[in-house]
């Protein structure tokens, strides 16, 4: 397997580079790797975004581009964020086709909620939590994007700058402001005062949460 360089990455990133170029190169073991760390959070990133089938079917697709393309990625901030950056670009596809085909984005989000509350996937267990869920549906794509990747993968402003495609700052505009909108759409999706101002109060921790309810359903 040829890097170009020896410093072509950052150190901590050179195993997983090292895996792609592998896979990319015909070895399926390399692959079976990169898919054990990296299909539950490219699952559950489409998850929140449409159905689970659809979200099955991106999340394949995202897999075969990146095992497909052998385009130069040594400036990449990292390996997820180049997967995550992919994953951006299939979903806006799907929903492109969604809108070509006259369906209501509106009937999207129902099906997107229908699927966060069923049972059979364990994403969100408290009202707050489903509450914060249903506001996030409700900000623009990539404020949502940059908030499930700032809270739910821990991505540095680097990585999701490179995921969006914008600056850094922009990165932190951009979350500052979903922060805002999130708080709004919150208010305007509860019922009960008493659920919003208890979901308001400690909001980062109540999304952070969502992270590690998501993490216990990926061993199934």
């Amino acid at each position: 397997m040829h890097l170009s360089g020896p410093h072509a990455y950052p150190g901590s990133v050179v195993d997983e580079f090292a895996l792609l170029r592998a896979w990319q190169g015909g070895d399926a073991q390399s692959g079976s790797q990169l898919l054990r760390r990296y299909a539950g959070p490219l699952y559950h990133f489409f998850l929140t975004k449409t159905d689970s089938t659809s979200a099955e079917e991106l999340t394949q697709a995202t897999f075969e581009a990146c095992a497909r393309h052998h385009r130069q990625i040594e400036h990449a901030a990292s390996l997820r964020a180049y997967l995550f950056g992919i994953a951006r670009k299939k979903l806006l596809q799907h929903r492109d086709e969604w809108r070509r085909r006259a369906s209501r984005h509106d009937a999207l989000e129902q099906s997107v909620v229908a699927n966060l509350t069923s049972p059979s996937v364990a994403v969100a267990r408290s009202q707050q939590q489903q509450l914060v869920l249903r506001a996030l549906l409700r900000l623009p794509l990539d404020f949502q994007i940059a908030v499930e990747l700032h809270y739910w993968e821990d991505m540095s402003i680097a990585e999701i700058a490179a995921v969006l495609e914008v600056a850094p700052g922009t990165v932190k505009s951009r979350l500052f402001r979903a922060r805002d909108l999130l708080r709004d759409a919150i208010v305007k999706v509860a019922n009960d005062a008493d659920l919003s101002r208890a979901t308001l109060h400690g909001l980062d921790e109540w999304i952070a949460s969502l992270q590690r309810i998501r993490a216990d359903g990926d061993g199934s």
